[in-house]
């Protein structure tokens, strides 16, 4: 991994990332206001936005609800390589779901813009490094939706890239990057999110598939055959 040159850039990224949003904390509060007006953040309340988020929503659902459903196909049917589907459901479990979810969002403690003071609340802005205890439960820091929508088009990006030509690969690539940016912006416009939540979500997101990539392609590798990721051993004599 130290020779990874894709890692050390995110470290690298997630980095200057850290140092800027810690030097210049109110970079988050002024991001947000740009989409804050007399109305608060009207934009929450225009409906074909609240639609789409939805459905962008729906897709992180049912991404994992599939490669679920492949996982178990693999059972009567054996030559589908079901395998290759267990490793991004584990990313998708571990990362928005365990990691993001269960323990940042439930215990980081950081106000989401709508509740802090400088936007008609009154919780207390705090950077997006500080634990702090503005927040009880469902929290700003990191974006659920942006770690969900980026973790699940690096998933799909995966598993289908190399299925079609490079004309495919790039406009998959540039539709799910499309993707990511309105699933993040929309969180951020509706003042659900600070810049730096969906930043760090995306950060996050990319460095934890970047580890456990060996693991996806390890299991793929032991699943060539069918759904069995240990081949039994021949019987002797």
């Amino acid at each position: 991994m130290i020779g990874d040159t894709v890692m050390l850039r995110l470290v690298g990224a997630g980095i200057l990332a850290g140092i800027f949003f810690t030097l210049v904390p109110q970079s988050d509060l002024f991001v947000s206001s740009l989409f804050y007006g007399p109305d608060g953040f009207a934009l929450e309340q225009v409906v074909w936005l609240q639609d789409l988020r939805m459905v962008l929503w729906n897709i992180t659902i049912l991404v994992p609800l599939g490669l679920l459903a492949l996982i178990l196909g693999g059972f009567f049917l054996p030559k589908l390589n079901a395998a290759a589907c267990l490793g991004p459901l584990l990313f998708l479990i571990l990362g928005p779901g365990v990691i993001v979810n269960l323990i940042m969002k439930a215990y980081w403690g950081r106000a989401r813009p709508a509740n802090v003071v400088e936007f008609g609340g009154d919780a207390l802005f705090t950077a997006p490094f500080t634990i702090t205890d503005q927040c009880l439960k469902n929290c700003s820091f990191v974006s659920g939706e942006a770690a969900g929508i980026v973790a699940t088009s690096l998933v799909v990006y995966y598993l289908l890239a190399t299925r079609l030509g490079p004309v495919g690969r790039r406009r998959m690539f540039w539709a799910l990057g499309v993707m990511c940016v309105a699933g993040s912006g929309l969180r951020l416009m509706m003042g659900r999110h600070f810049f730096s939540d969906v930043i760090f979500a995306a950060l996050f997101m990319l460095v934890l598939f970047r580890v456990m990539r060996p693991v996806f392609q390890w299991l793929e590798a032991k699943g060539q055959r069918g759904w069995c990721l240990w081949q039994p051993s021949k019987p002797k004599g």
